[in-house]
């Protein structure tokens, strides 16, 4: 049998051999070989670079580009601001009911008209009327109130026969459902008299302080 003889392997199985080799351990040897900071972005593959491969709390803000958004934790609340100014009294509702008359004043206390308030809320009512006696030498007095809820206002004026007295009266009243504000008068005296030129007005408003 043919003994072998030394084997001496040819220039193209080294450069083979060494090829195979850097096939085999290419990043093992590229991890020892390359220079820092020698691999740049466009060398990188998209997506390369993830939560996977980049070790827990190992990013700064330092390493952030400027413009990138850094949240901290919620601060403390603040103190509250100013009370800002009050704005405008909002509109009012009005209402008044009319009568021309004349309407007979009776001896007793009679509601001459009434006027409605649909709504709950604060008011301010007045009312006014003129009277006139007939009668010979007739004269006397009357006397008329306004009246809404518990609250009233009382007037008296004197009558003549062929005169014309004013008598004027105001009140206030909140209502806590629809109501009516009632004007009630009586005639004492001689003769007869009239009303006349009745009217009843009242105004909701935002508020309301009544004092005595």
């Amino acid at each position: 049998m043919r003994s072998l003889g030394r084997f001496k392997p040819s220039p193209a199985m080294v450069i083979a051999s060494v090829a195979l080799l850097v096939a085999l351990g290419g990043t093992s040897w590229a991890a020892v070989t390359l220079a820092p900071r020698s691999v740049g972005n466009a060398a990188l593959k998209t997506g390369a670079v993830n939560s996977r491969v980049i070790a827990d709390k190992q990013v700064k803000s330092t390493d952030l580009a400027p413009g990138v958004i850094r949240q901290g934790p919620a601060g403390a609340q603040g103190p509250a601001g100013a009370t800002g100014a009050a704005g405008p009294a909002g509109p009012s509702d009005a209402y008044s009911r009319f009568l021309n008359g004349p309407l007979a004043v009776p001896s007793s206390p009679t509601t001459l008209t009434s006027l409605t308030i649909p709504a709950a809320g604060q008011y301010v009512a007045w009312a006014n009327a003129f009277f006139v006696a007939f009668g010979l030498s007739a004269q006397g007095t009357v006397t008329c109130g306004l009246f809404g809820g518990s609250d009233s206002d009382v007037s008296q004026t004197y009558v003549a026969t062929a005169a014309a007295f004013t008598l004027t009266t105001n009140v206030v009243h909140e209502f806590t459902a629809a109501g009516t504000f009632d004007f009630k008068c009586a005639y004492s005296g001689t003769g007869t008299t009239t009303a006349n030129d009745i009217k009843v007005t009242a105004i909701k408003v935002n508020n309301l302080t009544n004092t005595g």
